[in-house]
């Protein structure tokens, strides 16, 4: 519960304190999140026998969902039992794109759309009409006079939960541990070899914003495919998983291989 303290009579300063308190959720509080979450599931357990009560648990992520399916009718269906499920609890799921001229259409319909270009996606942006995924693109200008703040506030900057920039943000991450190890101040100009490192990692955040990538793993084709050979005895499909450390960071790597 959350309560403040405001006057009974707001030009009179000397006037009775009254305790007002919110009627919902303070946005921005700590416990936001978890209400939000706990409340979501909540609803999706009452609704269990409904289809897309389990796509909704296992896409969600906070206040984003982001589902994928193989038919353009699943995703018809799963746009107008969603939002039917959810408007029950009184939560408009609204912002939605799809690669699925018929979804955006029904959605600009219902008003619903998001009016974004591109859209946002954790961390990453999606031309849908493309169907391709691109990262946010943020120009890291080089410098020849850097600072241990100046590399903190520009790492910082980077949303990237997914960890699709891990192999360059581990590499930002060093070098910041290196620099709090030799006791540089925060304003004090670094040596040239870590500002070498620094112009490096910012090259390569640089280079990596302009790359795009398709959203699918498996192309149309793949999936014409697999829906043929499903059911052949010869068909299958491994999951290879690669992992090794050092003594400054550790990765993995997955690798899906589908052959007969």
């Amino acid at each position: 519960m959350t309560r403040f303290l405001w006057l009974s009579e707001t030009t009179d300063p000397n006037s009775q304190l009254i305790t007002y308190r919110f009627r919902t959720v303070l946005f921005g509080a700590t416990c936001s999140p978890f209400i939000l979450n706990a409340t979501l599931l909540k609803h999706l357990d009452a609704n269990a026998s409904i289809w897309v009560s389990a796509v909704l648990r296992r896409d969600l992520y906070v206040d984003n969902i982001i589902s994928s399916f193989a038919t353009e009718a699943d995703v018809l269906s799963y746009f107008r039992v969603t939002r039917d499920l959810m408007s029950s609890a009184d939560f408009s799921l609204r912002s939605w794109n799809s690669n699925s001229c018929r979804l955006r259409e029904l959605a600009t319909t219902q008003k619903v759309l998001d009016t974004d270009r591109p859209t946002k996606i954790l961390g990453l942006r999606w031309d849908a009409d493309a169907d391709e995924l691109f990262l946010q693109h943020t120009i890291f200008p080089k410098s020849d006079f850097i600072t241990k703040r100046e590399i903190l506030q520009r790492t910082a900057k980077v949303y990237d939960p997914l960890g699709i920039l891990s192999p360059i943000t581990i590499r930002a991450k060093i070098l910041l541990q290196d620099i709090w190890q030799q006791k540089y101040d925060w304003d004090v100009p670094l040596s040239e070899g870590l500002q070498q490192r620094w112009n490096e990692v910012s090259n390569d955040f640089n280079t990596v914003s302009s790359h795009k990538f398709q959203r699918y793993y498996f192309s149309p084709n793949d999936i014409s495919d697999i829906a043929e050979d499903i059911h052949t005895v010869d068909f299958h499909t491994t999951l290879h998983v690669f992992a090794d450390a050092s003594l400054r960071a550790y990765g993995a790597v997955a690798y899906i291989c589908r052959g007969n």
